[in-house]
């Protein structure tokens, strides 16, 4: 691999990997929303927060499988796979 090819790809890891924690980190801004989808739903923010509970053990229990993934296909594909996901929900 050539320097300019290995600085070509060390500067798209490195973007990639800034959206990737972008995206991982925007689940947290759940809370900017509580107070307004309580008053919305007519619901006690305990039932919205719920919600997010839901979302963290979603998080935690498919991160674990995306580890067990990227063993066997890889970082880049696990990484697509679960951009592509994230678009369509």
């Amino acid at each position: 691999m050539n320097n300019a090819s290995y600085n070509r790809t060390r500067w798209l890891t490195l973007i990639g990997t800034i959206i990737t924690q972008f995206a991982l980190g925007s689940v947290y801004t759940w809370s900017l929303f509580n107070s307004a989808l309580s008053q919305k739903l007519d619901e006690p923010i305990s039932q919205v927060a719920f919600s997010f509970g839901l979302l963290s053990l979603g998080l935690a229990i498919s991160s674990s499988v995306a580890g067990k993934l990227q063993e066997r296909f890889g970082v880049r594909k696990v990484t697509m796979a679960a951009g592509v996901l994230l678009g369509v929900g």
